[in-house]
Protein backbone atom coordinates (compact mmCIF):
# COMPACT_ATOMS: atom_id res chain seq x y z
CA UNK A 1 0.00 0.00 0.00
CA UNK A 2 1.52 3.49 -0.79
CA UNK A 3 0.56 6.84 0.38
CA UNK A 4 0.32 10.45 -1.28
CA UNK A 5 -1.00 13.98 -1.00
CA UNK A 6 -3.63 14.83 -3.49
CA UNK A 7 -5.58 18.16 -4.17
CA UNK A 8 -4.04 21.19 -2.95
CA UNK A 9 0.04 20.12 -1.73
CA UNK A 10 1.23 21.85 1.53
CA UNK A 11 4.90 22.14 1.48
CA UNK A 12 4.83 22.08 5.36
CA UNK A 13 4.37 18.29 5.21
CA UNK A 14 5.59 15.19 3.12
CA UNK A 15 3.91 12.14 3.24
CA UNK A 16 6.07 9.01 2.83
CA UNK A 17 5.17 6.17 0.29
CA UNK A 18 4.36 3.89 3.77
CA UNK A 19 1.64 6.63 4.83
CA UNK A 20 3.79 8.39 7.54
CA UNK A 21 3.84 12.40 7.45
CA UNK A 22 6.77 13.98 8.39
CA UNK A 23 6.74 18.08 8.89
CA UNK A 24 9.10 19.44 6.16
CA UNK A 25 9.49 22.66 7.56
CA UNK A 26 8.79 24.91 11.30
CA UNK A 27 5.53 25.93 12.08
CA UNK A 28 4.05 28.57 13.84
CA UNK A 29 0.56 28.72 15.29
CA UNK A 30 0.53 32.25 15.52
CA UNK A 31 0.57 32.26 11.50
CA UNK A 32 -1.89 29.08 10.87
CA UNK A 33 -3.03 27.00 13.56
CA UNK A 34 -4.85 24.56 11.39
CA UNK A 35 -3.82 22.24 8.33
CA UNK A 36 -5.70 19.92 6.52
CA UNK A 37 -4.29 16.90 3.81
CA UNK A 38 -5.99 15.41 1.56
CA UNK A 39 -4.34 11.95 1.28
CA UNK A 40 -5.21 8.70 -1.29
CA UNK A 41 -4.44 5.23 -0.90
CA UNK A 42 -2.91 3.09 -3.59
CA UNK A 43 -2.39 -0.80 -3.46
CA UNK A 44 -0.96 -1.31 -6.61
CA UNK A 45 -3.58 -1.88 -8.83
CA UNK A 46 -6.24 0.61 -7.30
CA UNK A 47 -6.29 4.09 -5.79
CA UNK A 48 -8.87 4.77 -2.75
CA UNK A 49 -12.36 5.38 -3.68
CA UNK A 50 -12.17 9.04 -2.28
CA UNK A 51 -9.25 10.58 -0.36
CA UNK A 52 -9.52 10.89 3.21
CA UNK A 53 -8.64 13.86 5.10
CA UNK A 54 -5.71 14.45 7.69
CA UNK A 55 -6.77 17.70 9.99
CA UNK A 56 -3.27 18.49 11.86
CA UNK A 57 -3.44 21.01 14.79
CA UNK A 58 -0.79 23.22 15.50
CA UNK A 59 0.09 23.95 19.69
CA UNK A 60 1.27 27.57 20.54
CA UNK A 61 4.11 26.90 22.26
CA UNK A 62 6.21 29.80 24.42
CA UNK A 63 8.47 31.49 20.94
CA UNK A 64 7.47 35.29 21.31
CA UNK A 65 8.96 37.78 23.64
CA UNK A 66 7.29 40.69 24.88
CA UNK A 67 7.55 43.54 22.89
CA UNK A 68 7.47 47.25 25.24
CA UNK A 69 5.33 49.88 23.28
CA UNK A 70 6.98 52.44 25.69
CA UNK A 71 10.11 53.69 24.69
CA UNK A 72 12.41 54.77 27.41
CA UNK A 73 11.34 57.82 28.95
CA UNK A 74 11.87 60.68 31.56
CA UNK A 75 8.88 62.04 33.11
CA UNK A 76 8.51 64.66 36.04
CA UNK A 77 6.86 64.53 39.55
CA UNK A 78 7.12 67.20 42.40
CA UNK A 79 8.58 66.64 45.29
CA UNK A 80 4.74 67.51 46.89
CA UNK A 81 3.53 64.40 45.34
CA UNK A 82 1.77 62.41 47.70
CA UNK A 83 2.49 58.58 48.66
CA UNK A 84 0.17 56.41 45.65
CA UNK A 85 0.64 59.03 43.16
CA UNK A 86 0.23 57.11 39.93
CA UNK A 87 3.40 58.19 37.64
CA UNK A 88 2.86 56.32 34.03
CA UNK A 89 1.45 52.91 32.98
CA UNK A 90 3.84 50.92 31.24
CA UNK A 91 2.53 49.07 28.31
CA UNK A 92 3.75 45.49 26.37
CA UNK A 93 2.14 42.66 24.42
CA UNK A 94 3.42 39.38 23.48
CA UNK A 95 2.07 37.47 20.58
CA UNK A 96 1.57 33.70 21.49
CA UNK A 97 -1.81 32.69 21.34
CA UNK A 98 -2.49 31.05 24.84
CA UNK A 99 -2.85 33.05 28.13
CA UNK A 100 -0.12 30.99 29.75
CA UNK A 101 2.59 32.07 27.16
CA UNK A 102 1.11 35.81 26.35
CA UNK A 103 0.66 37.24 30.39
CA UNK A 104 2.54 40.29 30.78
CA UNK A 105 4.09 40.68 34.25
CA UNK A 106 5.87 44.18 35.09
CA UNK A 107 8.37 44.92 37.28
CA UNK A 108 11.12 47.64 38.24
CA UNK A 109 14.70 46.74 37.79
CA UNK A 110 16.54 48.36 40.40
CA UNK A 111 19.76 49.67 38.74
CA UNK A 112 20.92 52.30 40.93
CA UNK A 113 19.25 51.90 44.26
CA UNK A 114 16.67 55.08 43.02
CA UNK A 115 13.62 52.43 42.02
CA UNK A 116 13.22 52.43 45.60
CA UNK A 117 10.54 55.76 45.76
CA UNK A 118 8.71 53.63 42.90
CA UNK A 119 6.56 50.69 42.23
CA UNK A 120 4.88 49.09 39.83
CA UNK A 121 2.09 46.96 39.38
CA UNK A 122 2.90 43.57 38.06
CA UNK A 123 -0.41 43.10 36.10
CA UNK A 124 -1.44 46.67 35.08
CA UNK A 125 1.79 48.35 34.45
CA UNK A 126 0.88 51.15 36.68
CA UNK A 127 4.08 53.00 38.00
CA UNK A 128 3.02 55.07 40.68
CA UNK A 129 5.89 56.57 44.02
CA UNK A 130 5.19 54.66 47.34
CA UNK A 131 6.80 57.28 49.51
CA UNK A 132 6.98 61.02 49.07
CA UNK A 133 10.14 62.45 48.00
CA UNK A 134 10.38 65.46 50.61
Amino acid sequence: MKFYQVGETLQEFVISSNGNVYVRKKLDAESKQNYELKVNAFDGLHESIRPFTLRIQVDDVNDNSPICHIPDRETEVLESAKNGTILFYLNATDADILKDHSEISYSLVDAKNDAKAFAVDHKTGEVSLIWELD
